[in-house]
Parts: C-alpha cells; sequence; structure tokens
C-alpha cells in the first residue's frame, strides 16, 4: 500500500486518529490542517500560570479502549461528576449509589411526581445494563482464543440487551412526553437540559452511566491531541498546519490549499466541517455517475442546521482550592434553579429571532437574564485534577452553558457582541457570586470570554457547533450506531469523511471511531482492486 497516497483534510482527533492508522497500514500519508496546530476542540491553554482547557473538559474512561492500536497512551486522573441543583450537591462516584442518590434529590425537590420518576429511572437501569455488556465487549482482549471465551458472551448479554437501544432511539423530549408521560415540565427540564436538543433517550439516559467513568489527562485534556499529533508524526504522517483547503478536485484526485499548494490523493478523508467540503467543491468536478447522488447528498449538507454552541467563561481566581473542593468534585454540572428553563428556549427563543429586528436591545438583555437564571452550567476546576495548573493558592474555573449561536451572531451583525458578551459574561459571574461561590466577583484576577462565534473562528466548525448536526431536526447524516460502519462513505469517489459531522450524535469517541473506519473502508477497497487485478 505504500505507492497508495491518503490525504487527510483535519487535524482534530479524527483526522490524527485516522493518519496513525492509515500510516501503520501502509500508506503514504499526508495530513492538512487550517490552524496553526492540531487538535481542534480538545485543546488546552496556559494564561498567567493558569491552564484551561479549549474544547473538552474531560474525557471518557471507555474511549482508551477505541485507541488501541495508535500508540496513544496518556497520565491521567479519575474525575468523577458531581450534579448540583440550588444548594444540593451529589457526587456521582459510583454509578448505582450516585443514580440513587440522584433519585432521592429529585424525590425531594419534586415531591409531587414520585410515580413520574419511578417512570424515569426504570429506563436509566436498563440502560445501565446495556452498558454494562458493551463495556464487556470494549475490555476484553484480541486473539481468538480471547474472542471465542470472553467476547462472544459479551455479545450475547449486548444483543440480550439491544431492543432497548432500539426502543430509545428517539429524541429524549418525546420520550419524555410520549413514553414516560412525564406531565412535570420543571422535572423534564431539570434533567434534560443537561444535552442538545434533540438527543436520543438512550444516550441522554445512559450517560448517569459515564459519569463516574470521566478522567482528566494531566497537563490539560489537550494533551490527547499533543500526544496524538506525535505518535501520527512517529508513524510517518506529514503534516502541514495553517493551511486550509479551498478546492477540492475528485476528477484529478487533487485538493488545493489557500496558499496555492496542491496535495494528489489516491483516497482523501474530509475529518473537517463538513459544510466546507461541499461549499469548496464543483458538481462538473463529479463523475456523471455519481453526480445525481452527490446533488442529493450535498443538498441534504447544506441545509441542514448545526446543534446548539456553548458559551464560556474562563476565570483566574485568587481563592485557594481548597474553597472549591469543599462544594463539589472537580468536574461539577450545576442548575441554580429548580424551575428549569421551560418556555425560555421553546418559545421565547424562537419569538426573539423572529422579531429580533423590532425588540429594543433592553428586551433581548431581559431575556438572556432568564436563560442565564434557569440554564445548567457545567464547572471544569482543572486545578482539583492537576495541582501544577494553577498559581499556589489560586484557582482557574471554567463557566459553561448552552447558548444559541444565531443569538450572538446576530448581535455581531448589529454591532453590538462585545457589548452582548460583557453582558452574559457579568451575569453568570453574578448568578454565582450570589449563589454557589458568594463573594466570587471580588476575587477575579482576569477573565476570557468564549462565544458560538469563537469555536466557529477558532475551530472552523459551522454554526460554533461542538457535537455536529442538529438532533431536533433530521440529520443529513448516518444517525445509528448499528450503521456506523457505512457513516464514513459519502457520494464523492475516493472521498471519506470522519468526526463530530460523520455520525450523530458525536463526540470525541465518535471522532476515534469513525478515523478509523475511514482508513478500514480505504483497507478494503484497495484489497478488493487489488485482487481484480
Amino acid at each position: 500500500m505504500q505507492n497508495e497516497k491518503v490525504v487527510i483534510v483535519g487535524g482534530g482527533i479524527a483526522g490524527l486518529t485516522a493518519g496513525i492508522h492509515a500510516a501503520k497500514a501502509g500508506f503514504s500519508v499526508t495530513l492538512i490542517e487550517k490552524n496553526d496546530k492540531c487538535g481542534g476542540l480538545v485543546n488546552s491553554f496556559v494564561r498567567d500560570g493558569f491552564l484551561f482547557d479549549g474544547g473538552t473538559r474531560a474525557l471518557e474512561g471507555f474511549l482508551f479502549p477505541l485507541l488501541k492500536g495508535t500508540d496513544i497512551e496518556l497520565d491521567y486522573v479519575h474525575t468523577p461528576v458531581s450534579i448540583g441543583i440550588e444548594d444540593s450537591i451529589i457526587l456521582i462516584k459510583d454509578a448505582e449509589a450516585g443514580i440513587a442518590q440522584y433519585r432521592a434529590l429529585l424525590e425531594r425537590l419534586y415531591p409531587e411526581s414520585i410515580d413520574e420518576i419511578g417512570r424515569i429511572f426504570k429506563p436509566i437501569a436498563k440502560m445501565g445494563r446495556f452498558l454494562r455488556s458493551v463495556n464487556n465487549i470494549l475490555g476484553k482482549k484480541k486473539g481468538l482464543a480471547g474472542f471465542i471465551t470472553e467476547k462472544l458472551p459479551g455479545i450475547g448479554g449486548l444483543l440480550a440487551n439491544l431492543g432497548v437501544l432500539i426502543n430509545m432511539n428517539v429524541p429524549m423530549e418525546t420520550y419524555f412526553h410520549k413514553v414516560l408521560r412525564v406531565t412535570n415540565q420543571s422535572l423534564q427540564d431539570i434533567i434534560l437540559q443537561h444535552f442538545f436538543k434533540g438527543t436520543p433517550a438512550f444516550f441522554a439516559l445512559g450517560y448517569l452511566y459515564l459519569y463516574p467513568d470521566y478522567v482528566y489527562a494531566r497537563g490539560g485534556t489537550g494533551t490527547l491531541a499533543l500526544v496524538a499529533e506525535k505518535r501520527a508524526r512517529e508513524a510517518g504522517v506529514e503534516i502541514h498546519t495553517g493551511r486550509s483547503i479551498v478546492q477540492v478536485m475528485p476528477d484529478e484526485k487533487l485538493v488545493i490549499d489557500e496558499k496555492g499548494d496542491q496535495y494528489r490523493y489516491d483516497h482523501l478523508i474530509w475529518a473537517a466541517d463538513l459544510r466546507t467540503l461541499y461549499k469548496n467543491l464543483e458538481e462538473t468536478r463529479i463523475p456523471a455517475a455519481a453526480r445525481e447522488s452527490f446533488t442529493t447528498e450535498r443538498e441534504k449538507i447544506l441545509k441542514a442546521k448545526g446543534a446548539e454552541s456553548i458559551f464560556t467563561l474562563f476565570l483566574a481566581v485568587d481563592e485557594d482550592p481548597a474553597y472549591f473542593s469543599a462544594k463539589s468534585s472537580s468536574h461539577l454540572f450545576f442548575t441554580p434553579s429548580r424551575k428549569g428553563l421551560g418556555a425560555v428556549v421553546r418559545e421565547e427563543q424562537e419569538y426573539i429571532l423572529q422579531n429580533w429586528d423590532t425588540l429594543s436591545r433592553d428586551e433581548i438583555y431581559r431575556w438572556i437574564e432568564r436563560l442565564i437564571r434557569l440554564n445548567t452550567f457545567e464547572v471544569a476546576i482543572p486545578v482539583l485534577k492537576d495541582p501544577a495548573a494553577a498559581p499556589a493558592h489560586q484557582t482557574g474555573l471554567i463557566i459553561s452553558c448552552l447558548f444559541e449561536y444565531e443569538v450572538v451572531k446576530r448581535a455581531k451583525e448589529a454591532n453590538w457582541y462585545d457589548e452582548l458578551k460583557e453582558f452574559v459574561a457579568n451575569r453568570v459571574i453574578a448568578l454565582f457570586s450570589e449563589g454557589l461561590y458568594p463573594g466570587l466577583d471580588k476575587k477575579i484576577l482576569f477573565k476570557i470570554i468564549a462565544t458560538p462565534l469563537t469555536i466557529e473562528e477558532i475551530g472552523g466548525s459551522s454554526e460554533g457547533s461542538v457535537i455536529g448536526w442538529s438532533m431536533k431536526e433530521p440529520v443529513p447524516i448516518t444517525a445509528s450506531m448499528l450503521k456506523m460502519p457505512e457513516a464514513v462513505n459519502t457520494a464523492i469517489p475516493s472521498v471519506y469523511k470522519a468526526g463530530q459531522w460523520t455520525l450523530s450524535p458525536a463526540g470525541i469517541p465518535t471522532a476515534v471511531m469513525t478515523g478509523h473506519l475511514a482508513v478500514q473502508a480505504i483497507r478494503r477497497v484497495v484489497k478488493k482492486t487489488s485482487g481484480s487485478k
């Protein structure tokens, strides 16, 4: 396969792991990344001695079996998750015990909905059994003997519980309303507003079992990207950074960057923003036999919407880490009010966007205030995971929440984007200063604000999406885990896709798996072609 050239566009985790697998398979591999460094949404940075994670705040432990064959190894610590509602915070250190505490917390907060809470926790238990079956498979060693004696029983358990996954593969909102018959909107919100709209019910309800498995790489989550890039280079991958691909020419098997440099390929893996691929590709470059399928595919991709984005505050705080460890673990999902977002997002946000040009700035700000007061926040504290992540007796906080891209985009177009950023940041700081962290606002040394536009501009991700396509509408790509091997295919000859835009729902494990699957698809094509000669 040494004569076969694989070009990979996108140096995130999908592109890097694809590069490693392709190089180890004997292909000549070139990877092109638009930013000055690889990593994409997996990155960390240091400011004045404070380490912050610019993208994902933690990794799931089950990621490591998926990295087999890449030589990627990390020094990490376990960082179980805390969940807080108002003045109550529990630790999900052990799945079963933590989930029982979570149920008890909900029963205390919503005593009028005991029966509904009971109905919610039945499918959660079923998802626990399904995930244990998956872990039995992921944890086994390779080899025929191991497969026969260890994997087959695991697969049997997986198949026995597969019906759970299929029955719950509907949007979580639909499942709660129609299947579980949850009528208490606040109860539904307090659980579901942790997730992106339209998240499949199996994913949302099963996630409680992943919280005890959270891990953190020493040096930041960005260490994963640094090690992956190092392993890719060691495997022989030629990496070019600071270059954006502006033209794709499948008829000539050629891609061109903004500097005019050309890269020829036998196989192309697109591990970057998927819309960019279809925008940069002329229909006349597609062979006639594939043109109709390509046109249909491109139309679906370009019309589709990305999922909600994230607003993030990076705070350097003049407070000892012990103050924060007394409140929660190093990773906290916190909802200040049991009321839940309710109509603030469902109806009011739609109204705000539809009437943006006729509403006053104060009206929009009042809506944002309600959004912040009722929202759910992810709070990550790197120094509680890695003592070297902040100066002595000081702490870095990362506070983030789901936020609509279109809101900040319109503020930018109306020339009050910077004002909006400060308004949201100050309201978030005030909320935490008056509640969970009294007096926080008086101890802030500096703050950095990142909005959905920041993610789009730096990460190159359409609409600032961090998990690919919106799940509240039909996604334009494969959305079935059972069809994952097919997800990497495109209608473009010799072009494959990998990463968060490839499969829904998406995340780092999806990026790793699709990167590997894209290489496997190429190997099958090469083997078939070689066999026919």
